[in-house]
Order: structure tokens, then C-alpha cells, then sequence
């Protein structure tokens, strides 16, 4: 019998490098036979999972003409490092804003500091002036 769409299945997430563009894939197996598989597995050390996403891998490269394959892969570089760069200039406007903010607030405190040295001094050539 089988069994409705999505029942007993587990995610397969094919990544190869660092491409970050994922599609999920959904296996469906009946459960005595993922239960009989998991037990096999488990026993010789293995992970589902692992061996799922390795299967995938080598079914990609067969199928998958060489050439195809490096142009895939020059496209994810290419958009990992316009990824990348993006996030250090995204890094460094953070540090400016921040450095920005420090020297504001540090103006401020040396206003402040200036203004309790200008009274302090006041308030002690007030009292000179009442002692006398």
C-alpha cells in the first residue's frame, strides 16, 4: 500500500562548495522498510542522511556533463564573492556609523566635562568672592 505523498519522508538538502541557493527534495519510503534501512545503516556506521546526500552527489556528476557543471560552479563563485563583497562594504559602513557615533558621543561628553569645569570654577570664585 502506498502511502500518502510526504508521509514518513525526511528532507534531502543537496549542497556542493558553498552554494547557498538550496533545494529541499522529499523521498518517501514506507516505514518498515526506512526503519530496516536506518537499523542496517546505523549498525555499519552509517547515516541515512549522509549516504542520501552522497548518492545525490554522484548521480549529479554522472548526469550532469562536465562542462555544465563548471559553469555552475564559476556561477555560485561569482555570486558568493559578489556576496561576500557586499558584505564587507556593508561591515565598514557599520564600523564608520559606529566610529561616527563614538566621536559624537565623546564631543558630547567633552561639552559636558567643559560646562561642570566651567561651573565648578564659578562656584569656587563665588565662594572666594564670600569668604572674603
Amino acid at each position: 500500500m502506498q502511502k500518502p505523498y510526504g508521509a514518513n519522508s525526511f528532507h534531502l538538502i543537496y549542497e556542493k562548495g558553498d552554494i547557498e541557493i538550496m533545494k529541499t527534495i522529499t523521498v518517501s519510503l514506507e516505514q518498515e522498510k526506512h526503519e530496516a534501512l536506518s537499523f542496517y545503516l546505523e549498525k555499519a556506521g552509517k547515516d541515512i542522511q549522509r549516504e542520501l546526500e552522497s548518492g545525490l552527489t554522484k548521480l549529479y556528476e554522472e548526469t550532469v556533463p562536465e562542462q555544465a557543471r563548471e559553469y555552475i560552479e564559476f556561477q555560485a563563485k561569482h555570486r558568493l564573492e559578489a556576496k561576500e563583497q557586499a558584505l564587507k562594504e556593508r561591515e565598514q559602513k557599520n564600523r564608520k556609523k559606529a566610529a561616527e557615533r563614538n566621536l559624537e558621543a565623546g564631543r558630547k561628553e567633552a561639552v559636558t566635562e567643559q560646562k561642570r569645569d566651567a561651573e565648578d570654577k564659578g562656584s569656587t570664585h563665588g565662594n572666594d568672592k564670600s569668604n572674603a
